[in-house]
C-alpha cells in the first residue's frame, strides 16, 4: 500500500512539474510571438494577434483587449471595401476577429462594448454562414442579457460614451497605413528615376508587406508588376555594360595582338596603325570609325589586286571588327536615347510626384495636428470625468426629479407674485421683481390721498373680529379697485382707512385729476352701495393734497417696505383730518385744484392753520 502511495506521489510531482514546464515554454513563446508581430504583415499578423489575445484574455484583460482591438482594425482594413461590404473571408478571419474582441471586453467587465462586437460577429457569421461563430456570439448575448436582467450595472462608463477610442483609433491607424503606403511607393519611384534599381523594389517589396495588412490583392498584384518591370531593366542594364565591357576588352587585345604594321616599299599604301583606326571608346566617333572602315576595305581591295592574300584577309577581318564596333555603338546610342528619354519622362513624373507628396506630407500634417487636438480633448474630458465622478450618481437622481422641482418652482413664483401683489401696487410689485429688494430712491411730484372711516374705533370695540374683517373687505373691497382703476397705489392700510399714492413709482400723466376722480367715484360708489343696503351706513373723509416726495424701500435686510415721505404725506394727513372739523367728506389742496383739467363745482378757497405749519394752507371743500 505504501509503495502504491509513493508511486502516486512521484506521478503527481511529475505532473506538477510538466505542467510547469510546459507552462513555462507556453510563456516563452508567447514573448517570442509578442516581439515578432510587429514585423508580420497580412495573415500571419492577424493570426497572432488573435493568438495573443486569446491567451491573455483571462489573466489579462487589458493586454487581452489591447491586440483584439489590433486585429479587429486590421481584419476590418483586410476584408472589407471602401462600402463596408465583406470581401472574400474563406476562414472566416472577420467573425472570428469580432468574437475575440467581444470575449476581451466581456472578460474585462465591459458589456456594452462586448455587446457590440458580438452583435458583429453574429452579422458577420450570417454573412459567411458561419455556423459555429453565429452559436457562441449569440451564447455571449444571452450571458449579457441575463446580467443585465439580474440588475448587473452594464452601462458604458462616461468617457466611454464621450469618446470611443477603438473608432478613433481604427481612423488614425488606416490614415497611418495608407501614408505609409503611399510614402514607400514615392519612394520606390523616386530610386527608379535614379536608375537605383535594388533600392526601388526593395521599397516596392516595403510596401507589399503594408498592402497585406490592407487586403487590397488588385494594388499588391499591380505593384509585383512593377517590380519585375523594373527587374527586367535592371537585367537589361546589366546586359549593356557588360556588351560594352566586352567590346573595350576585346578591341585592347586585339591592338596587343597586331600592334603597328607597315606594307612593302613599292607600295604607296602605308598600314594604319590600330591605335589611329580604334581609340578610346568613350571618345572615338561613329562616323571616324566608318572612315576607318572604307580605308580598310580599301586596302584589303588593293592587296586583293596584288594576289597578296594574306593581307587582303587581315584588313578584311580588320574592317569587320570596325563595323561591329560601329554596330555596337549604334545600339548602345539608341539605348543611351531611349534612356534619355525615360529619364526626361521620369524626371517630369518625379516632378509630379514631389507636388503630390508635398500635398501628402500638409495632409499628414493635418492628421498629426487632428490627433493632437483629439488627443487634447480626450484629456480634457479625462480630467471632467475625473472631477465629476463622486457627483455622477447624484446628478443622475436629480435629473429624474428635475421636472417636479421646476413645477414645484413654478408655482412657488406664481404664489410669490400673486402674493406680493396683495400686499402692494401692481406697479410696485412689477418694479420689486424687475429690480430685486432694492427699488432706487427717486423724488417724485405726486398726489398723496388719506381715507378715513368715521366712527369705526367706537363700532369695531362692540363687533367680534370676524365681523370686523368682513366689513373691511366689503368697504376696502372697491375702494382698492377704485384706486387701481385711476392707476393710483394704496401704500398702507391703517385699519380704518388708508393711504394712497398717485404718479408712485410711475406717472400716468395727470395724477391729480386721477386722485380726485377716483375720491368723488370712492363718495358716489358708497353712497349708493349703502342705498342698495350691501353694506352698512358708513361715512368717509378723504383728503388729496400734491408735492414732490421721496420714494424708494426703507428697512433693514430682513425687513423692508416701499415707502412714501415727505411734507406732502404730513399735509394730506392732516387735511383729510379738517373733514371732521368742516362736517364734510373730501377736502382738496390748492395745489391739487390748480392740476384739475375738469371740475365743475365752486372754487372758494379757505385758508386754515394746520398742525406743525406756520403759515395757513388754502383749502376747497368739495362735498
Amino acid at each position: 500500500m505504501i509503495r502504491y502511495l509513493f508511486i502516486l506521489f512521484l506521478c503527481i510531482i511529475f505532473w506538477v512539474a510538466n505542467a510547469q514546464d510546459q507552462s513555462l515554454d507556453e510563456s516563452i513563446r508567447i514573448e517570442i510571438l509578442e516581439s515578432r508581430v510587429k514585423y508580420l504583415f497580412g495573415i500571419e499578423k492577424l493570426n497572432g494577434l488573435i493568438e495573443l489575445s486569446e491567451y491573455y484574455t483571462i489573466n489579462n484583460g487589458r493586454k487581452a483587449t489591447r491586440y483584439a482591438k489590433q486585429a479587429f482594425i486590421l481584419a476590418e482594413e483586410m476584408f472589407l471595401d471602401a462600402y463596408g461590404k465583406t470581401k472574400t473571408d474563406s476562414s472566416n478571419y472577420l467573425p472570428k476577429t469580432y468574437l475575440q474582441l467581444g470575449k476581451a471586453y466581456f472578460h474585462y467587465n465591459k458589456f456594452i462594448d462586448a455587446k457590440d462586437a458580438f452583435d458583429h460577429a453574429d452579422k458577420a457569421s450570417i454573412n459567411n454562414n458561419y455556423e459555429a461563430g453565429i452559436s457562441e456570439a449569440r451564447l455571449y448575448l444571452d450571458k449579457i442579457d441575463s446580467l443585465a436582467q439580474s440588475g448587473v450595472d452594464i452601462n458604458r462608463n462616461f468617457f466611454s460614451q464621450s469618446i470611443k477610442s477603438l473608432e478613433l483609433k481604427e481612423k488614425i491607424s488606416k490614415a497611418t497605413l495608407d501614408f505609409n503606403i503611399a510614402t514607400k511607393v514615392n519612394s520606390a519611384e523616386t530610386h527608379f528615376k535614379k536608375y537605383e534599381y535594388d533600392e526601388a523594389i526593395q521599397d516596392y517589396q516595403d510596401a507589399v508587406n503594408l498592402l497585406k495588412n490592407k487586403g487590397d490583392e488588385n494594388y499588391i498584384w499591380s505593384i509585383n508588376e512593377r517590380i519585375e518591370e523594373i527587374t527586367r531593366l535592371k537585367n537589361i542594364d546589366k546586359t549593356i555594360k557588360k556588351n560594352y565591357e566586352d567590346a573595350v576588352a576585346e578591341q585592347e587585345q586585339i591592338v596587343k595582338e597586331l600592334g603597328p604594321r607597315t606594307i612593302d616599299t613599292d607600295s604607296s599604301i602605308q598600314i594604319p596603325e590600330i591605335n589611329t583606326i580604334i581609340s578610346s571608346q568613350k571618345e572615338i566617333e561613329i562616323v571616324k570609325l566608318e572612315l576607318k572602315s572604307d580605308s580598310l576595305i580599301a586596302l584589303a581591295g588593293e592587296f586583293l589586286e596584288k594576289k597578296d592574300y594574306d593581307q587582303a584577309e587581315l584588313y578584311r577581318s580588320l574592317s569587320l571588327q570596325v563595323e561591329d564596333e560601329i554596330k555596337k555603338r549604334e545600339d548602345t546610342e539608341t539605348q543611351l536615347t531611349l534612356l534619355r528619354q525615360q529619364k526626361q519622362l521620369a524626371d517630369l513624373d518625379l516632378h509630379t510626384k514631389n507636388i503630390e507628396l508635398v500635398g501628402q506630407r500638409r495632409a499628414k500634417q493635418n492628421i498629426i495636428f487632428g490627433t493632437l487636438l483629439l488627443i487634447a480633448l480626450a484629456l480634457a474630458l479625462l480630467t471632467l470625468y475625473i472631477t465629476k465622478r463622486r457627483d455622477h450618481k447624484k446628478l443622475g437622481r436629480a435629473y429624474y426629479t428635475l421636472e417636479e422641482t421646476k413645477s414645484k418652482l413654478t408655482d412657488a413664483e406664481r404664489n410669490i407674485r400673486k402674493l406680493l401683489r396683495q400686499q402692494v401696487s401692481e406697479d410696485i410689485a412689477k418694479e420689486l421683481m424687475a429690480e430685486g429688494t432694492f427699488l432706487t430712491t427717486k423724488k417724485s411730484f405726486v398726489c398723496i390721498m388719506f381715507l378715513d372711516i368715521r366712527g369705526f374705533t367706537s363700532w369695531a370695540e362692540n363687533h367680534a373680529p370676524e365681523e370686523i374683517i368682513e366689513y373691511q373687505n366689503k368697504v376696502f373691497g372697491f375702494m382698492i379697485d377704485i384706486i387701481n382703476e385711476f392707476n393710483g397705489n394704496v401704500n398702507q392700510l391703517l385699519g380704518d382707512g388708508f393711504m394712497a399714492t398717485f404718479g408712485a413709482p410711475k406717472s400716468f400723466g395727470n395724477d391729480c385729476q386721477n386722485a380726485f376722480d377716483a375720491a368723488t367715484k370712492i363718495i358716489s360708489t358708497l353712497r349708493r352701495k349703502i342705498n342698495d343696503n350691501e353694506i352698512m351706513k358708513t361715512k368717509v373723509g378723504i383728503g388729496l393734497h400734491a408735492g414732490y416726495v421721496v420714494t424708494g424701500n426703507v428697512g433693514t435686510e430682513y425687513r423692508k417696505q416701499y415707502s412714501i415721505t415727505g411734507n406732502t404725506v404730513i399735509l394730506a394727513s392732516r387735511i383729510e383730518q379738517l373733514n371732521k372739523e368742516f362736517g364734510s367728506q373730501l377736502i382738496i389742496s390748492k395745489e391739487v385744484f390748480d392740476k384739475l383739467e375738469q371740475y365743475d363745482g365752486e372754487s372758494a378757497f379757505t385758508d386754515v392753520i394746520v398742525k406743525g405749519r406756520s403759515k395757513p394752507i388754502q383749502i376747497l371743500t368739495v362735498q
